[in-house]
């Protein structure tokens, strides 16, 4: 940056902020040149800096109360500037970065090196990182332990072939002595693994060791990794028990309400109340059981309906045509309850209703006319 930007960068920034001539802020600087250094400190991010010399502002200064605003404006401009530093430092890490992320943390640190969220940012990166390289360093591990079994036959055969090569002699001793440091830490991380209970470590480290090296410790190791496997399996199992015993609990319950349902629903039927019997009917078709046997008996039970409306209707024309009204209109209701479609009911009761109407007004007229006459004898 040339010294003329960096001017107007300092001065836009000023006049963002407001100028200040504060007394005292930090030694040897007083009035306009403690403002120019705050000011180039907040262009140069060292929001650490401007904040600290912003908080040794006397109280009791007379320009207190606009370094106070001043101070909000550079918290709010560090909290920005935390949040994106942050962000930076993530992509990096997100893409694989991480030298980048490190510097994002170290650019950002050295302008506020106070900051906890930085550092908490930080301490998170440094877990990842460690999450990482141990999990870096047991592939490695894992990856010699292999190489090391598959390489022993081979140094055995050298050192079979010429038996007086003293070297051959001492490359196969040496790799056995390779082969058993490696299976003791294999045995050693799978242990501390199963203990902590990172399984999949376990099961990576634990057989291949045991695979390596007849140690004893080595196989104990592997013996414990064993013994959960088996409790595992064995809590499963059990849960699995568990599972059907409640689900055939439930199988036996749901049963046993169908056959309370359906005994309820025959009561029903054979008393004739079809319109019960159809709500029963409906809870049974609920339960998802023997639906053959419910189908079944919805059949029967529409059949016994028709037939039964059919019977109403009849029955109420008789009682319409008698000029028993009343009966009529009960009847035929009691059939818009199991057919609500039923046409020619609605069209009978409609009629049966507007004469009973008619028959009420003309008793009440007939009973004005007669209270009239007794009122004049």
């Amino acid at each position: 940056m040339n010294r003329l930007s960096r001017t107007l960068l300092v001065s836009g920034m000023a006049a963002l902020l407001g100028g200040c001539s504060a007394l005292g802020a930090l030694p040897g600087l007083k009035g306009n040149d403690l403002d120019s250094q705050l000011d180039t400190w907040i262009v140069e991010r060292q929001y650490g800096r401007a904040l600290n010399a912003l908080s040794a502002i006397d109280p009791k200064d007379p320009q207190y109360s606009r370094l106070a605003e001043k101070r909000r404006k550079v918290e709010s401009l560090a909290k920005t500037y935390e949040k994106e530093m942050v962000e930076q430092a993530t992509k990096h890490m997100e893409q694989g970065n991480w030298a980048g992320a490190l510097n994002a943390y170290d650019r950002a640190l050295r302008g506020m090196p106070d900051s906890t969220y930085l550092k908490d940012g930080l301490a998170e990166l440094h877990r990842k990182q460690s999450s990482l390289v141990a999990e870096q360093r047991l592939n490695l591990m894992v990856a010699r332990a292999r190489f090391l079994e598959r390489a022993l036959p081979v140094y055995e055969r050298i050192a079979r072939i010429d038996p007086r090569d003293q070297d051959a002699g001492r490359a196969l001793k040496e790799h056995r002595r390779s082969i058993r440091e490696t299976a003791e830490h294999l045995a050693r991380t799978g242990s501390a693994a199963l203990e902590a209970g990172e399984y999949e470590v376990a099961e990576r480290t634990l057989p291949l060791a045991a695979s390596i090296s007849n140690d004893e410790r080595v196989q104990s190791a592997h013996t414990r990794l064993k013994e959960w496997h088996a409790a595992r399996k064995r809590a499963s199992q059990e849960a699995r028990e568990r599972r059907l015993k409640r689900a055939e609990a439930r199988k036996a319950s749901a049963h046993q309400h169908f056959d309370e349902l359906m005994s309820e629903y025959r009561r029903t039927y054979e008393d004739g109340q079809y319109q019960n019997a159809r709500k029963i009917l409906e809870k049974l078709e609920e339960t998802t059981l023997h639906q053959s046997e419910v189908e079944s008996e919805r059949k029967q039970l529409e059949v016994a309906i028709d037939i039964e409306v059919d019977r109403l209707f009849e029955e109420g024309v008789t009682y319409y045509s008698r000029g028993e009204f009343e009966r009529a209109v009960q009847l035929w209701k009691r059939i818009l309850k199991l057919r609500p479609e039923h046409r020619p009911a609605m069209d009978n009761l409609d009629r049966a209703e507007r004469v009973l109407e008619r028959l009420k007004q003309l008793r009440e007229k007939q009973a004005q006319r007669n209270s009239a006459e007794n009122a004049e004898t």
